[in-house]
Parts: C-alpha cells; sequence; structure tokens
C-alpha cells in the first residue's frame, strides 16, 4: 500500500520521467563511447608498445653491425700484416704454427693489433683467428678484467663447431653472424653462463684461398642488457626454433645448450604458424587473454631462416589498467553528478508541490467536515 501511495506521488512519478528522458539514453550514449575510447585506447597503447619493442630491435641491430665493423678493422690489420715485408708469414690453411711462430714479428704485430681492437668495447670478449681447418692460430680474450693472449699450448681445433662451419660455408662477402649460444671452453660450458654472439669473416689471399676466419666473440649483453628481464615487462627474446634467450625466469634461458625442454613455440604452435607469415604483428591470444607485440632481427642479409624474436607480452588486465582509470573516474563522476541531480531535482519538484500538497490536506479535512479550514498558499503558480 505505501508503494503504490508513494508511485502515485507526482513528484516521483516526474522524477522517474526524467530518469527515463535524460539519464537511460545518456547511460546509452555513454556505454558507446565508452566501448569506442576502449578500442582507440588500446590501439594507442598497443601502437606506444610496438613503437619501443621497435626502438629496442633497431638498438640491436644497431650492436650487431657495431660488431661487425670491429671485424673489418681487425681484417684490415690482418691484411695489412699480409702485405707488409716481414719475414715471417701467415700460416696457410693446412699447417698448425709452430712455437717459433709465436716468437716472430708478424705474431707480435697480430696480436698487438688484435688486443687493441678488443678494448674498444668492454662487450667484446674474444677475437680470434682460426685457420681454414678449424685451428684457432691466435686468440685474445678477455679475463678477469684483463685482455690477455691465450698461449699457444691452449689454442683450440673448432672445427666441430656450427659457427666456424656455417661461417666457412657462407657465399657472403659480408661478416656472418651465427646464432647466439652459450660460450664453451675446452667442451665445457662456461659458468657464469654467458651467452655469446659471433661473428666471423674470411680471410682471403690475394691468390684466391681462404686462409680462415677471423671471429669477434660478443656477450648478448650488449643486446638485451642482463640475462634476464624485468617480470613486470614483459619482454622475451627467443630463437627461431623457440629456444629463451632472454626471459625474467632464469630457468627458462638456454633450452637447447642446457637440455631442458623450455620452447615457447612447442607450447604455443599457433604462435609458430604466425612467425613463419610475419616479420612483425601485434597479436591478441584468446586462451591467455594477452597482446603479443613482436618483431624478427634477422643475423644476416638474405638469410630469412636464421633470426632471433623480440617480443612484449602484454596480459589484457594490463592494457586495460592504463586506460580503466581514467573511465572509473569518468563514470564515478557522471554517477555523481547524476545522483546530485536527482537529489536536486527531488527536492526542487517537493518545494514546487508544496501548495499543491497543502491544497490536498485542506480539501481533505473539508471532506471530514471542517468548514472553517482555508488553504493558505502563497505561491503564485497555477495552484495559486
Amino acid at each position: 500500500m505505501r508503494t503504490t501511495e508513494f508511485l502515485n506521488r507526482l513528484s516521483v512519478r516526474i522524477n522517474i520521467l526524467i530518469i527515463l528522458l535524460i539519464f537511460v539514453p545518456t547511460g546509452i550514449i555513454v556505454n558507446h563511447y565508452k566501448a569506442k575510447l576502449d578500442k582507440d585506447l588500446k590501439i594507442e597503447i598497443l601502437g606506444k608498445v610496438a613503437a619501443q619493442l621497435h626502438e629496442r630491435a633497431e638498438k640491436a641491430s644497431f650492436a650487431l653491425n657495431f660488431t661487425v665493423s670491429g671485424i673489418d678493422v681487425a681484417l684490415k690489420h690482418i691484411n695489412v700484416l699480409l702485405s707488409a715485408d716481414i719475414d715471417d708469414t701467415m700460416p696457410l690453411a693446412e699447417n698448425i704454427p709452430s712455437p717459433s711462430f709465436y716468437e716472430s714479428d708478424f705474431y707480435s704485430h697480430l696480436a698487438a693489433d688484435l688486443r687493441t681492437e678488443l678494448e674498444v668495447n668492454d662487450h667484446y670478449m674474444t677475437l680470434r683467428l682460426i685457420n681454414a681447418t678449424g685451428q684457432e692460430i691466435v686468440r685474445v680474450e678477455r679475463k678477469d678484467g684483463q685482455i690477455v693472449e691465450v698461449p699457444y699450448q691452449n689454442l683450440q681445433n673448432k672445427s666441430g663447431r656450427d659457427y666456424f662451419k656455417l661461417a666457412m660455408k657462407s657465399q657472403s662477402a659480408w661478416a656472418f653472424i651465427s646464432p647466439p649460444s652459450l660460450n664453451r671452453e675446452m667442451g665445457l660450458l662456461s659458468v657464469p653462463h654467458t651467452l655469446t654472439f659471433r661473428v666471423a669473416k674470411k680471410i682471403v689471399l690475394k691468390s684466391g684461398e681462404v686462409m680462415g676466419i677471423i671471429i669477434l666473440n660478443v656477450d648478448a649483453r650488449m643486446l638485451f642488457g642482463s640475462i634476464t628481464s624485468d617480470p613486470g615487462s614483459g619482454f622475451l627474446v627467443i630463437e627461431e626454433d623457440g629456444t629463451y634467450l632472454h626471459h625474467w625466469d632464469e630457468k627458462l634461458l638456454f633450452g637447447k645448450d642446457l637440455g631442458h625442454g623450455a620452447n615457447l613455440l612447442t607450447d604455443e604452435p599457433e604462435l609458430k604458424v604466425n612467425l613463419e607469415k610475419q616479420d612483425s604483428m601485434i597479436h591478441w591470444d584468446e586462451q591467455l587473454k594477452e597482446y603479443r607485440v613482436w618483431r624478427k632481427i634477422f643475423y644476416n642479409a638474405g638469410d630469412n631462416d636464421r633470426y632471433m624474436v623480440f617480443m612484449i607480452r602484454i596480459p589484457e588486465s594490463q592494457v586495460s589498467a592504463s586506460w580503466a582509470l581514467t573511465i572509473e573516474k569518468g563514470m564515478f563522476a557522471l554517477v555523481f553528478v547524476a545522483g546530485l541531480s536527482l537529489l536536486l531535482i527531488f527536492f526542487s519538484m517537493n518545494l514546487q508541490l508544496r501548495p499543491l500538497n497543502t491544497l490536498l490536506v485542506s480539501i481533505g479535512k473539508l471532506e471530514k467536515g471542517d468548514l472553517k479550514e482555508r488553504a493558505k498558499l502563497k505561491t503564485k503558480t497555477e495552484i495559486g
């Protein structure tokens, strides 16, 4: 009964009518623009992430190209020595240097030039000259903060290593960048683990004979900054086969070298399909509810089979979080203004209808026989 009386009040009906005519259409419009704003802001945010990833990838590419310039300088030194009038000649591909070679002027000049080149950058780990049989001829390396020449007794044969085989097979006149792997010494992985890029270039004599290769080992921190990334960044790097090269969880790294099965493309075959189709992409994963922004970085021009992938994984909640606060504040403000408006309308309506309520009270008294009752109305409206 009380509910019926409440709904029969004119002020209540007018307020309901105002809500239906004003706030319902307003809510529909706000919801429409909220959806549009949602889409536009997501595009903007993902675009910024893609731009940041592009910049990071460009810096990595520049770092790799910088190492190529280091190889070119070292090769110039070697060519100068080969053409110089020095009694000792460079050991050819089929020879293993004798101990006397390491006492020669040729070796001393060569080792000094390589040592100087290694001093250019703290991320340069090793600079080596390897002949065509895979035997190290000269090796200068960074050890305990010092640059030292490795004694000839400790020089190794690298003919079985993939980077040597790939460099020797390369038909390009440019430097060859091998896919990264963990550094090994005497067949054993170095500890702590050091992810290493190797940049190599053939040494060709005037006769056209390939004497060997010059190889520069580069610490991957020159490209990534550290072994692991910030967990909140979502940034990771994989090889074309899915092996993790850079990740926030160190236990997932270097699966190919360490023999564990952590592999992104094995876990997510759909991503493998996308990588085969596109060099860069912004991808939405419906199952994991996350966005992926990625870009390939090819090691060598013309070779599209070997590359690494820079990727940022962004949960949907993280994308929404950056704009949700704005929407939330806007909706809170709208609700607050709407509530305040309704309150003001309610009190205003009561004020305007007060003379009518006074009249109704007087009529009620007259109906009960109180003929002296008079409605004392002061309003100048139609009711007055």
